[in-house]
């Protein structure tokens, strides 16, 4: 059950991932936001799964590697968008 609970979050991340690539840039934050907090849902899935014994070490590991991959591209991908031409400048 976990398992499938954790593969329906991870495509409801790249859901978010392609709706904000469609998007024009200025706004692409909130979908990008969303991709990386479903991330993070399955990362805690993922580790519900290992403790609980339904997911064996090994793929939990290889996930865990493709997840760390995919936020680190999210948040450079944010940052990309917070500095755009549309971003507001300072702190408020």
């Amino acid at each position: 059950m976990s398992n499938t609970r954790c593969l329906t979050v991870m495509f409801i991340a790249l859901e978010y991932i392609f709706k904000a690539n469609a998007m024009p840039r200025p706004l692409r934050e909130m979908s990008l936001l969303h991709a990386l907090a479903s991330c993070e849902c399955a990362a805690m899935l993922l580790r519900c799964g290992v403790e609980t014994k339904i997911i064996g070490m090994t793929p939990f590991l290889q996930l865990t590697a493709n997840l760390r991959e995919v936020r680190k591209m999210l948040h450079g991908w944010i940052g990309y968008v917070r500095s755009g031409p549309n971003a507001p400048k300072g702190r408020p």
